[in-house]
C-alpha cells in the first residue's frame, strides 16, 4: 500500500491533469463522468465480498468528498477575490 503521504501528492498531481479536461463543461456532464469513473473503480472490487467492500469504499469515498469541501471552497473564494469578483 502506498504511503498516505505520497498517495495525497500523486492525487494532487492527478487532479490538476485532469482539471483542463473538465473546465468549462456543464456541471451535469461533469457530475455523470465523475460518477462513472467512481462506479468503474467500484466495479474493480469483486469477488464474495464485493457488495459489502464497495459500500465501505463508496461511504469513505463520501466522507472524504465531504472533508474537502470547505479547503476547495476557500480555494475557489481566494481566486475569486484575487480576479475581483469576491
Amino acid at each position: 500500500m502506498m504511503d498516505p503521504v505520497e498517495a495525497a501528492l500523486k492525487s494532487q498531481e492527478l487532479v490538476e491533469r485532469i482539471r483542463p479536461i473538465l473546465a468549462g463543461n456543464d456541471p451535469g456532464v461533469v457530475s455523470g463522468a465523475l460518477a462513472d469513473l467512481l462506479a468503474m473503480l467500484l466495479a474493480g472490487h469483486m469477488g464474495p465480498d464485493a457488495a459489502e467492500w464497495r459500500e465501505v469504499l463508496l461511504q469513505e469515498h463520501i466522507k472524504c468528498v465531504r472533508e474537502l469541501i470547505p479547503p476547495n471552497e476557500q480555494m475557489i473564494m481566494e481566486k475569486m477575490q484575487a480576479q475581483g469578483a469576491g
